[in-house]
């Protein structure tokens, strides 16, 4: 279909035809004076051809996790109903729900099946945007508390580059109980055994005491409860670590009733900064090594249990030692690291042991099996048991000539063969 964007004016096309009939000399029915009027006519009215069918797809992301339940189950059937009204017989309405999963409604049984513990609003857009019809005008709509459990980045260069808006209804609840971690300020370096101070920002309603767990590294540093008085409250406390490398807080926040656990914890790092250390994971508990290193004036670290690696180990170390660990035992994350570790920041690495190495220790086709200088690839060793063998036997008068014990040179010859 083509329309005009300004059919205002074709106004200008029975003035233009009253001129070349008052004034012939201007010569207006010429061909190529008449074609031009027109071409500066068509340019000005501005011709639009519709490419896309008529209507509107309307996609509608429902979250469905636990935080938001109950606020949807207020709000959900009356934004459905005005929705539904509003539509033109040439629109279309698409419902997707969505918690860990996105699922279209009416595709299932009709109850959403997925987990309601997550959040996962980027994923639903993708799916909304691969399931679009690229011969129409589409839109998405998310009726979500704003909580995602995902980082949402790249989100918006996605539906910019589709060309698809994606407008968003919050949903809340009044008086609904809600706790959140805004955040925990820590120094980002600290030296070895130097106290520091870490900070804790809590908000949320009603007022009261909210528990609360404090871990490093992954493991239970404390707990206590934070008064959380005329909407916030804040935590302070001291710790010194004396191991080098990067180290990870997190604070989260465990209240009995809560609208929205997704903002219940948060995370920091902090740097201790020591001199070139040398990491040193291995299998043994008095690993030869260390004492070895020791002794050349390196700082070790020795992780016996490579199960509790994580790439801020990583922090001011100048080398790895892997010593007889398994891949199995040691974390994916840790693995991949030790690529930007190697090739970006210069860090040694070094692997030594026996069955638990190398490919037979499951590092074939691993994060690392590139950056060391051997394959890691199991070959079968082949033993060749049988062989060819020509002997050439001079058979010239010589040859008959006798020798001590009654035998010729030949008949030596033959036994030696």
């Amino acid at each position: 279909m083509m329309r005009l964007a300004a059919p205002e004016w074709l106004i200008l096309l029975p003035v233009i035809m009253a001129i070349g009939w008052r004034w012939p000399v201007l010569g207006l029915g010429q061909p190529l004076r008449a074609l031009c009027l027109g071409l500066g006519l068509l340019v000005l009215v501005r011709p639009e051809m519709r490419l896309r069918s008529e209507g509107l797809d309307l996609w509608v992301l429902v979250d469905r996790s636990a935080s938001a339940a109950d606020a949807m189950a207020r709000n959900l059937t009356e934004w459905e109903t005005l929705l539904a009204r509003s539509m033109s017989p040439d629109d279309r309405l698409v419902f997707v729900d969505y918690s860990d999963v996105p699922v279209v409604r009416g595709e299932g049984t009709g109850e959403f099946a997925g987990s309601t513990q997550h959040t996962r609003t980027a994923l639903a857009v993708e799916y909304a945007l691969a399931q679009l019809d690229r011969g129409r005008v589409s839109r998405l709509l998310a009726l979500t508390d704003g909580y995602s459990t995902e980082p949402l980045g790249g989100i918006g260069e996605r539906l910019q580059a589709e060309g698809v808006r994606l407008d968003t209804r919050t949903v809340t609840l009044p008086d609904a109980v809600d706790y959140a971690v805004d955040g925990i300020v820590l120094p980002t370096k600290a030296l070895p055994g130097e106290p520091f101070l870490i900070e804790a920002e809590i908000s949320g309603s009603p007022d009261g005491d909210v528990p609360y767990e404090v871990r490093r590294g992954g493991g239970l540093l404390t707990r206590g409860t934070a008064a959380v008085r005329g909407g916030t409250a804040v935590l302070r406390f001291t710790d010194r670590i004396r191991a080098g490398g990067a180290h990870r807080y997190e604070i989260r926040l465990t209240p009995a009733q809560d609208g929205r656990s997704g903002n219940n914890a948060a995370e920091n790092w902090i740097e201790i900064a020591t001199g070139p250390r040398v990491l040193l994971v291995t299998a043994y508990a008095d690993d030869p090594l260390e004492s070895s290193l020791r002794a050349l004036g390196l700082e070790v670290e020795t992780i016996t249990d490579a199960g509790t690696l994580d790439p801020g180990r990583l922090a001011g170390a100048k080398a790895v030692i892997l010593n007889n660990v398994p891949a199995s035992e040691v974390s994916g994350d840790f693995l991949a690291s030790l690529d930007f570790f190697v090739r970006s920041q210069g860090g040694g690495l070094l692997m030594v042991g026996g069955k638990t190495s190398f490919g037979s220790g499951g590092y074939f086709a691993s994060a690392i099996d590139e950056l060391l200088p051997v394959s890691m690839e199991l070959r079968t060793e082949h033993r060749q048991l049988a062989v060819a063998m020509a002997i050439v036997m001079d058979r010239s008068g010589s040859m008959s000539a006798g020798v001590s014990g009654g035998m010729t040179k030949m008949d030596l010859a033959n036994e030696g063969a």
